[in-house]
């Protein structure tokens, strides 16, 4: 179903996949059929609502599953960037998510040099004027 285009769809199926991405079962299952990659995809979609909730269930699927994912990360060509590109999202949700995942990521040093490389901690700072206080804790962990 993440290869559909329907914005309901699609909002639903990712905030689905992030329920079960917190069952290790359906977590492996969604790994083995590329489920992540095709996750990562939607985070360039045009619908904030569905990139906040693409970059919410990729955060599950990353804190569930804490060793072995930093390569495959690092193998989706343009994905950290992309995620760094969202920090200029003028959506409170998708900042949120986007910072969750980026905290995630950057446990690994090397995924965190190359968020560094583009950018992500001046992008970051800016965000830290803000008094939103959903985004505060996922931009603070970041």
């Amino acid at each position: 179903l993440l290869r559909r285009t329907a914005p309901h769809l699609l909002l639903n199926v990712t905030r689905a996949l992030r329920s079960c991405a917190r069952n290790s079962a359906a977590l492996a299952v969604l790994l083995e059929q590329d489920g992540l990659r095709l996750l990562w995809s939607h985070l360039k979609s045009s619908d904030h609502r569905i990139q906040a909730s693409a970059a919410s269930a990729i955060c599950t699927c990353l804190h569930q599953q804490k060793s072995g994912l930093a390569e495959e990360v690092r193998s989706l060509g343009g994905g950290i960037e992309l995620l760094v590109a969202l920090l200029e999202s003028p959506s409170e949700a998708v900042l949120s998510a986007a910072c969750a995942a980026i905290a995630r990521i950057a446990v690994d040093p090397r995924n965190l040099a190359i968020m560094t490389d583009y950018g992500a901690v001046t992008c970051l700072s800016r965000l830290a004027v803000r008094e939103n206080s959903t985004l505060r804790p996922f931009l603070a962990e970041a």
